[in-house]
């Protein structure tokens, strides 16, 4: 007979759980930060050809009296607008997709005879998703700096004579 069995303590497979736990975060934090800065770029090129298919109704707009502030304001209001239509989709979305998700998991692990997850697992955290629309709405403010101050500054003359 073989005598090698070990002995696991509590304490030390919750501090591994732990470094574990935290090294996860750590990966998902980064990961994060690059799907960030990935999002600021496709705002910015997005708010670009919106904002290039509309240089000649921003020129007519400068010609009757808009100045630079006026079109400024009209750009980063279209850009706060489309965040908070985006965010409240993508929550309502978020929400129903990871209750789904859980009762499936839920039913698939009861088939199974297995007590280990419960249904609300994937549930969204409230405080988690007011966290993630502030966060897409300061990611859209500041995408849509650039190609705000692009419109504010053009001379009606060069928009209205540009062709599409």
């Amino acid at each position: 007979m073989d005598n090698n069995y070990q002995v696991y303590y509590k304490q030390e497979m919750i501090e591994e759980l732990h470094k574990e736990v935290l090294l996860y975060n750590i990966v998902l934090i980064i990961a994060g930060f690059f799907i960030l800065i990935a999002t600021v770029m496709t705002l910015i090129s997005t708010l670009n050809i919106s904002f290039k298919e509309r240089i000649k109704f921003f020129g007519l707009l400068k010609s009757v009296g808009f100045n630079n502030k006026n079109i400024f304001s009209i750009c980063i209001l279209q850009s706060i607008i489309i965040c908070l239509i985006g965010s409240l989709v993508g929550t309502i979305l978020s929400l129903l997709i990871s209750k789904h998700i859980g009762l499936y998991l839920a039913k698939l692990l009861i088939l199974r005879d297995t007590d280990m997850i419960s249904s609300d697992i994937f549930a969204v955290n409230i405080n988690h998703a007011m966290l993630a629309i502030l966060i897409l709405f300061f990611t859209s403010l500041v995408s849509a700096l650039l190609p705000a101050i692009k419109c504010a500054y053009l001379s009606p003359i060069e928009a209205l004579s540009r062709e599409k």
